[in-house]
């Protein structure tokens, strides 16, 4: 939608460049998202049974866009719309990662209904067993 005699305020678009090119940081040996790392004990999520480093990293860094967006229209018009946003985001955070740890390999990755709540992006540090 062409919006061009509509603003959004300072606020609004500092949340939208938090999604679309996030802060990094190392914790315990995972990549994460910095926003993650705000009330959330990664050593409590690593003491889960079970618990992996990329499954941490998957879980941890994953952002239903139904969570952040508050305006979400839930029809097929609306469902694509999020995707297309959500295709966005993916390849941004692909890029911001490179930025970031260049000497690593990230595997970053959109589903959608009916796999997941809505249109949901996630990434974790590619291990050589991964591919």
């Amino acid at each position: 939608m062409n919006r061009p005699h509509e603003q959004i305020s300072t606020e609004e678009l500092m949340a939208a460049a938090d999604l679309f090119w996030p802060d990094f940081v190392l914790s315990d040996g995972l990549v994460l998202r910095a926003q993650v790392m705000e009330g959330t004990s990664v050593k409590d999520w690593s003491r889960e049974p079970g618990s992996t480093k990329k499954g941490l990293e998957i879980t941890l860094n994953h952002v239903h866009l139904y969570d952040v967006i508050s305006d979400v229209d839930i029809t097929p018009e609306g469902l694509r719309d999020l995707e297309r946003i959500a295709s966005a985001v993916k390849e941004c955070w692909r890029a911001a990662l490179i930025a970031a740890f260049p000497e690593r390999t990230f595997v970053v990755d959109m589903e959608s209904e009916p796999a997941e709540y809505g249109p949901t992006i996630t990434f974790w540090e590619r291990e050589n067993s991964d591919g």
